[in-house]
């Protein structure tokens, strides 16, 4: 695993290289969509060692991390790793209402392309307010089809309603 992270550093640094820009100070955010796999005795071997060696090489002022499959028995890791921001995109095991009572740092909520396409406007609005009553730092979703963009306008009204900007 140390094999890993040090190639995903170099391959980050060799990026950068062709950039013309060197690795510094700043937010980074981690996807790893598997580690949830591991019970939580393997995942503080196995996993939250690595992770923060990476923060650490790629010199993370933030730390963001983007996974799925995760369970509430991970999320105090979240905290131990001075993650700012929690992002479970689709993972079924943990809901916005479960992030809201256990997860010990901010999360991101999502609205789900299959949201998208198998609910009415109405539905998705009802959705977004379910999300955003769990106070997520932001809530996500995209358009993939034209064919979608009244469930868009209605999900950006009711975010706008929520904001008071109407």
């Amino acid at each position: 695993l140390l094999f890993c992270v040090r190639s995903a550093v170099n391959y980050a640094r060799a990026v950068r290289n062709v950039l013309g820009e060197k690795i510094a100070p700043g937010p980074v955010s981690i996807p790893d969509d598997f580690a949830g796999i591991f019970d939580p005795d393997t995942f503080a071997a196995f996993v939250t060692p690595y992770w923060d060696r990476m923060y650490e090489a790629l010199c993370a002022a933030k730390r963001y991390l983007h996974s799925e499959l995760l369970r509430p028995v991970h999320l105090p890791f979240l905290a131990a790793l001075n993650i700012a921001e929690f992002d479970p995109s689709a993972d079924q095991y943990v809901t916005p209402e479960l992030l809201r009572a256990q997860c010990p740092v901010p999360f991101t909520g999502r609205i789900q392309s299959w949201h998208i396409g198998d609910n009415s406007p109405e539905e998705l609005q009802a959705l977004y307010r379910r999300i955003a009553a769990c106070q997520p730092t932001r809530i996500s979703f995209y358009m993939t089809f034209l064919h979608e963009e009244d469930k868009i306008a209605a999900i950006l009204d009711t975010a706008r309603e929520l904001a008071g900007e109407e």
